[in-house]
């Protein structure tokens, strides 16, 4: 009886990375998605994201605004990690599904946007014209994360993802790149959430060199079951 459904998926490159994302319902009918992304691999990147699940935890309460959720996120996470010469590039994006009004509301920390699939529409940045593109996690204390928000329809999809998608580089060094990633997801509109990962992911990886991804690529979304 469900009206949404969720799929997320994590290709390592390495034993320990900085990926991370949760879904979690904040009330009866919405839920929240968190998506971050520690730059590099290894021990250094995986401690970042071991903090950023501690503060998760923490800012349960403040769920239902992205905005809010994200500017919290930051006034905790500053003090932990500049310390001293050591300097964590941060970026990550946080929406708010709600099942009942079908909108979305959304907030980003320097992290690429999401990708909206409309049913029978192509694809699009999500909250595109809305969304700003606010400063990476930690790198300023203080800042105020804006919220965007916009609609979603029956048979729409929503997904998250990481740079490793795009950062994926062929023969002679060439970025796969966000424009490639959008030209890609206007062929799976409609698809389900497999479908779109496999579809993003084999048409990256097809560009790539060796058909391997060089960082970790984590990809989470929803879509709306049609009426």
């Amino acid at each position: 009886d469900r009206c949404v459904d969720f799929l997320h998926r994590f290709t390592a490159c390495s034993r320990v990375g900085g990926d991370y994302c949760s879904i979690q319902r904040v009330s009866k009918t919405e839920v929240g998605i968190f998506l971050c992304d520690v730059q590099g691999v290894g021990v250094r990147s995986a401690l970042g994201t071991a903090l950023i699940r501690g503060i998760v935890q923490e800012i349960t309460p403040l769920g239902l605004e992205p905005g809010a959720y994200l500017s919290r996120m930051n006034e905790l996470l500053f003090p932990l990690v500049n310390r001293g010469e050591v300097l964590i590039h941060i970026t990550a994006c946080y929406l708010v599904l709600d099942t009942a009004a079908r909108t979305v509301r959304f907030s980003n920390a320097g992290h690429a946007l999401p990708i909206l699939f409309r049913e029978g529409g192509g694809a699009l940045r999500l909250c595109e014209g809305r969304a700003h593109c606010s400063p990476p996690l930690a790198s300023h204390p203080g800042t105020v994360y804006p919220s965007a928000e916009c609609q979603a329809e029956p048979g729409d999809a929503v997904v998250l993802f990481t740079d490793g998608l795009f950062n994926a580089e062929n023969a002679v060094g060439d970025p796969y790149g966000t424009k490639r990633l959008f030209d890609s997801a206007h062929s799976f509109s409609g698809e389900p959430l497999e479908d779109i990962f496999d579809g993003l992911e084999g048409d990256a990886l097809s560009f790539a060199k060796n058909g391997a991804f060089t960082d970790d690529v984590c990809l989470i979304g929803f879509r709306l079951r049609p009426s």
